[in-house]
């Protein structure tokens, strides 16, 4: 199965240090309005990243999914990943994404410009602003 025929996820996180208000995005770039977005609370920027990738794949596992592709602009989420090491505040979600990542026959998570996740990044902003989650099927 070549690229093409895998479903692309989009992948953001907006967070407010003022009040550490966050907003966690997914969303499925052929159909935009699929997806879902998560108010939460956490302590930093990586751990909205890493929220919205954890909540991606477990959306996507739901949805019946074997193979897939997420995109994300967070280059320190790819590094973590990567090298299957971060703070100890964020270890736990991190595992979690390695976890279900195992279950899928492919998933590729790549760094890609602001550009192509716009649709997740407005997302995650509306939802930090408006402390609204909500998933669609």
């Amino acid at each position: 199965m070549d690229n093409l025929s895998h479903p692309i996820i989009l992948v953001d996180g907006s967070w407010s240090p003022i009040d550490n208000n966050a907003g966690s995005a997914w969303v499925l770039s052929a159909s935009p309005h699929r997806g879902g977005a998560l108010f939460s609370k956490v302590n930093s920027a990586f751990q909205a990243e890493a929220v919205a990738l954890l909540h991606a794949l477990i959306w996507a596992r739901h949805l019946g999914f074997c193979d897939l592709i997420v995109y994300t602009d967070s280059s320190l989420l790819i590094s973590a990943l990567q090298q299957r090491t971060t703070s100890n505040d964020s270890i736990w979600v991190l595992q979690d994404i390695l976890h279900l990542g195992c279950h899928f026959n492919t998933c590729k998570i790549l760094k890609v410009s602001r550009l192509l996740i716009q649709p997740a990044h407005d997302q995650a902003h509306d939802c930090r602003y408006s402390s609204l989650s909500f998933q669609s099927l």
